[in-house]
């Protein structure tokens, strides 16, 4: 009997863990991803807040608080790279922990349809 439960249980939970995981990936819309829509904010809340890739830091680690500036990064091929903390790449948010997946795939999708506006 305790078996019953104990596997019954374990299944539960392993299910339970399968269908909010795949779940997580189902709710991150990657089409149609503008700098406006979606990038802006993402940058904003996680590399100009800190001041490092603010208009007041625009020569040291250059800026990202606009679309000009955020482009110029994309098309260097530095952003990507820097927030999926490739090898050869300096991880962002420095000193930090590594963006949510679904905000970096946005990033990649944005890239990679050429950063639009």
């Amino acid at each position: 009997m305790k078996r019953t439960v104990f596997f019954t249980l374990m299944i539960f939970s392993i299910g339970a863990f399968i269908i909010s995981t795949s779940s997580c990936k189902e709710d991150c819309d990657v089409s149609n991803v503008t700098y406006t829509n979606s990038i802006k904010s993402i940058l904003d809340s996680n590399c100009t807040t800190s001041g490092c890739h603010s208009d007041n830091d625009l020569l040291t680690n250059g800026s990202l608080t606009n679309y000009t500036f955020a482009k110029a990064f994309a098309d260097f091929g530095r952003l990507v790279g820097a927030v999926n903390h490739d090898a050869g790449f300096t991880a962002m948010p420095q000193g930090g922990e590594k963006l949510d997946q679904c905000d970096i795939d946005k990033i990649a999708a944005w890239v990679a349809a050429g950063a639009p506006e």
